[in-house]
Order: structure tokens, then C-alpha cells, then sequence
């Protein structure tokens, strides 16, 4: 089997496009099957030995957590926000760190600890001038939360969530997930 990342590393010379190539080829297979795991997590981890890539190790690491949380394994999920806020920290990456921590809102409320859930929703959403791809999870785990909590309407923040994030995009399949399920 030829290895394509090895290869497109010889033509451009550039190590982040192998270790997004490698984990996005693995993070396919985890879409489809859920299966790849453990291919995925190994080309993250090594990735994290070379401080070059730490910009593309977070972003690795957000996605991850995110697959995680969408599967609803909660367990792994946990470990993967662990590892990924410890090297975010590490590298003085906070950026992505308020990415991971809209993820633990989810898996919070995934684990029915809802005022958890409601805690890091509100550490990352009333912080001014976010990305979407910070708000997207939160906005997602709010409008659960006050569903099940029988809170009012939730159809305003999915929107939101929505609109956020445009169709195709990585966390666009989450805020689809969770509307048909509320």
C-alpha cells in the first residue's frame, strides 16, 4: 500500500499536510465505521512530539474530541479533552482550548450532568468576539439541556448553531445530529 501522506511530504515538504492527511484519512474510516480509533489517536500522539506541528496537533485534537462527543463515547471523549486542554496548555494554544471545553459542555450533558453542561456553555459563550466553530457545540448543548430541562424553546439557539457553521463543515454534522434529536 502506498503511503500518500509520506509521499505528498516529499513533494511539499511540508510535515502538517502528512499529519492532517493521515488523521483525516482515519477520521474517515471512524465516520463510516467507527472504527480507526486507534490509527487516528496514534497519528495524533505522534504528531505531538514535534512542537512544529502543534497548531495542526490541536486542531487534530478539537476534531477528535468532537468525533468522540458526536459517537456519544463519552469515555473517550473525556480522554481526549484531557490530553487535548494538557497540550493546548502546554503549547499556549488557548484558542482551541475554549473549542474543547464547548465539546465538554457536550459530553456533560451527554452524561447527564447538565449544570456542568450549563457551566462550560456559559464559560465559552459569554466570552465576546468567538469564532462559530466556538459557539457551535455550546449553542447545540444549551438548546439539549433546556429541552430536557422543559426550558422554553431551543429552536432559536439550533439555528444559531446552524447558521454557524456553513453545510460540509466538520461540526455543521453535529448541530445536524442534534436538531433531528430534539
Amino acid at each position: 500500500r502506498v503511503d500518500r501522506p509520506a509521499r505528498w511530504r516529499g513533494q511539499l515538504g511540508e510535515d502538517g499536510v502528512v499529519i492532517r492527511a493521515r488523521s483525516y484519512a482515519a477520521l474517515n474510516t471512524v465516520f463510516r465505521a467507527d472504527l480507526g480509533w486507534d490509527e487516528l489517536e496514534a497519528s495524533w500522539r505522534t504528531a505531538m512530539d514535534d512542537p512544529g506541528l502543534a497548531e495542526h496537533v490541536a486542531i487534530i485534537g478539537t476534531i477528535i474530541c468532537w468525533t468522540a462527543a458526536m459517537h456519544r463515547d463519552v469515555h473517550r471523549a473525556q480522554r481526549y479533552i484531557a490530553a487535548t486542554n494538557a497540550f493546548c496548555a502546554e503549547h499556549d494554544l488557548g484558542t482551541f482550548e475554549l473549542v474543547v471545553v464547548g465539546v465538554e459542555a457536550l459530553v456533560g450533558m451527554c452524561r447527564g450532568d447538565w449544570d456542568l453542561a450549563a457551566a462550560r456553555v456559559d464559560d465559552v459563550l459569554t466570552r465576546p468576539g468567538l469564532s462559530p466553530a466556538h459557539r457551535t457545540a455550546p449553542l447545540v448543548t444549551l438548546a439539549l439541556v433546556r429541552a430536557r430541562r422543559g426550558q422554553g424553546p431551543v429552536a432559536a439557539l439550533l439555528d444559531e448553531a446552524l447558521a454557524a457553521a456553513p453545510p460540509g463543515d466538520l461540526f455543521h454534522l453535529g448541530v445536524v445530529d442534534r436538531k433531528s434529536v430534539v
